[in-house]
């Protein structure tokens, strides 16, 4: 590329300090022949100037299957644990992050600054921070973490050098999920983040259950942050229930995240995409509206946002493994 430009590259390198690597390029087009450059056409042109138009709502509607599986794709892809490890020291992080890799996806930050950073833009399964660290210590990191409604469900795990009782229940007083002091044993952390994980997923099975509503996790263990989340994400649901417009992204304007904080924030506490989330929930509201008999299937289908029968009919029998017609006549028997 540089010889095209009719520009040279330098190199200086000194053993043991580094090496410096220079490009030069000449500046205009005077030096360049007539059939070395490239003049757009008129119709690439304005395909350029297109490229940040939105997509037509007639569109969209139709890339909504889509959505669904690239939302699937992602959750394959996410199948190992993603951990955060925040810590200033290199060598401390990288013999962390040796450990880890086999079993675990690793994201790095240098301090806490960086590690709230990070956690929000990737909302990790876990965060391992030291204590210690300069701009932000893991103290106010956590607090960060703990409160803030995006990252709030994350388990933290703080490491430190002061053995003090003081410093440990400082540490659980703001939230941290657990404690260790340097220096440490690496299968003791190894078998912590194990169980904080596998904590996670119980988590998720009593979340899950109450997608229609959040009134029985008053004594599961979930913090009010995470029950305040699944309150507004079920109430903003069932607000666009009957709007077979309301989309994932539509979700993350109202609840105030991006496309992939929300996918992550609900994969971590349910187990499911935004649009599982929204779909799960407009078909729980089709079952009990046919129990109670409140209309026909295509009308039903239409109240809980379904604009299509026979998907409709298909995500129902996917869900409770009988078709709605024969879910209506079994509730009919039964009363």
């Amino acid at each position: 590329l540089v010889d095209i430009h009719h520009g040279k590259i330098e190199v200086e390198s000194q053993l043991g300090k580094g090496t410096t690597f220079s490009v030069f390029l000449p500046m205009g087009k005077e030096h360049l022949k007539p059939e070395e450059i490239y003049e757009p056409t008129s119709a690439e042109a304005s395909a350029d100037k297109s490229v940040d138009r939105e997509d037509p709502p007639g569109q969209i509607i139709e890339l909504q299957d889509q959505v669904t599986l690239i939302d699937d794709e992602i959750e394959k892809e996410d199948s190992k644990p993603l951990l955060l490890i925040v810590e200033d020291n290199d060598d401390l992080r990288s013999y962390i992050r040796s450990y880890l890799t086999a079993d675990y996806r690793i994201a790095e930050a240098i301090d806490g600054e960086m590690g709230m950073e990070k956690a929000i833009e990737k909302i990790p399964d876990l965060v391992i921070s030291d204590v210690m660290m300069p701009k932000m210590d893991g103290f106010e990191l956590c607090k960060k973490l703990k409160t803030d409604e995006r990252t709030s469900h994350i388990p933290v795990i703080l490491l430190t050098a002061r053995a003090g009782k003081e410093s440990k229940m400082e540490g659980l007083e703001i939230g941290a999920d657990d404690f260790i002091t340097k220096p440490f044993d690496v299968n003791e952390l190894l078998i912590r983040i194990k169980n904080l994980i596998e904590q996670r997923i119980k988590l998720k099975s009593i979340f899950l259950s109450s997608i229609d509503s959040i009134d029985g996790l008053s004594d599961s263990g979930v913090t009010s942050m995470d029950k305040k989340f699944m309150q507004k994400a079920i109430q903003i649901v069932k607000q666009y229930m009957s709007d077979s417009d309301f989309s994932v992204e539509g979700f993350g304007i109202k609840i105030g995240m991006s496309r992939s904080q929300l996918h992550r924030k609900l994969t971590a506490l349910v187990g499911q995409s935004a649009s599982e989330f929204i779909r799960t929930m407009r078909l729980n509201a089709a079952a009990e509206l046919l129990a109670n008999k409140t209309g026909n299937v295509a009308e039903i289908a239409f109240e809980v946002g379904f604009n299509n029968l026979s998907w409709f009919s298909k995500c129902f029998q996917q869900h409770f493994g009988i078709l709605p017609s024969e879910y209506s006549n079994q509730n009919k028997k039964s009363s």
